[in-house]
């Protein structure tokens, strides 16, 4: 993401909602989705893009924080 701090930055950063969803998923799991309902549970990737954690059935969103988790994800470069 570029320096400058405005909507068009952010636009031009992210033409889309999807591109906009893939880089948080990637800054917040990394590759390794983990259900905040169950972090023992696999978690599928389902043909609509959501999440759904096989052990509760839950869809958790995007941008669920794990309970044990206390911290921010990182800010874009």
């Amino acid at each position: 993401m570029s320096k400058g701090n405005g909507f068009l930055s952010f636009a031009s950063t992210f033409p889309t909602e999807q591109s906009c969803i893939e880089y948080y998923e990637q800054i917040r799991w990394n590759g390794k989705v983990v259900s905040p309902f169950d972090e023992t549970a696999k978690v599928y990737k389902c043909k609509n893009g959501k999440y759904r954690c096989a052990n509760t059935g839950k869809y958790p969103p995007a941008t669920a924080v794990r309970h044990s988790e206390n911290s921010r994800p990182p800010k874009p470069p």
